[in-house]
């Protein structure tokens, strides 16, 4: 394939590539602790496969306050725990339920882990958790909440459900969270960003169309004088 239309297919797969992020970021605006999706790009010239990867937006989100003692915030840096079916996975998503066997899970059922392994059981809705993450029952400490954080954020990897996985990355123990009882932190997307982000991802669609557009012209001049050669 010609080097112009190699490059018009590369800026069009780009920006396929970030409409689908952004309109995933937009259907998630609305959910407890995701983090934006950021697309990124190497220059143009490098193969399809490796001029596209995607990162996290660590940015936080802002704090709702709903005065339900499950719902957690997280003040500063770190991750909760929670145990997924292949392994930890790690999220700032802190609007926790309370399972009828009495243990703490998120959304889709995976269950908060305490420090020392294991998950996070209660026995009932009214417990109380201090900022470093200690659970009191009948004021008692029963667990601690782990929160953990890691070096290189971008070693985390996208899992399901908005959450995050690290495979290849350790995560140390983050001892004083700052943990916020009684609400939750918002997604960090701004709805208006990724409308703009769109906006400009059409704008370079088109401009590698045009790209096309010119090679095809090209080859149909070429071709047509061969034609009458």
């Amino acid at each position: 394939m010609s080097r112009i239309a190699e490059i018009g297919s590369q800026v069009l797969a780009r920006a396929e590539r970030r409409v689908e992020v952004s309109a995933e970021n937009i259907a998630n605006a609305t959910k407890p602790g995701f983090q934006r999706r950021i697309a990124f790009d190497l220059p143009l010239g490098e193969p399809a496969a490796a001029n596209r990867s995607l990162g996290l937006d660590f940015k936080p989100g802002a704090l709702v306050e709903t005065g339900r003692p499950l719902d957690l915030a997280l003040g500063g840096a770190g991750f909760f725990v929670l145990q997924g079916p292949d392994g930890p996975i790690y999220t700032r998503q802190g609007a926790f339920r309370r399972e009828a066997d009495g243990r703490v899970v998120d959304a889709y059922a995976r269950p908060l882990q305490v420090q020392g392994g294991g998950d996070l059981t209660v026995e009932n809705d009214a417990v109380e958790i201090l900022p470093d993450g200690t659970v009191l029952e009948a004021g008692a400490p029963v667990a601690r909440i782990e929160v953990v954080a890691f070096a290189d954020p971008s070693a985390l990897r996208l899992a399901a459900d908005g959450l995050s996985a690290a495979p290849e990355a350790e995560a140390r123990r983050v001892d004083r969270p700052a943990l916020r009882q009684g609400a939750y932190e918002a997604s960090n997307v701004s709805t208006g960003d990724e409308m703009v982000a769109i906006m400009e991802a059409l704008r370079r669609a088109e401009s590698g169309q045009r790209l096309i557009n010119v090679y095809d012209d090209l080859m149909g001049r070429a071709l047509s004088a061969f034609g009458q050669a």
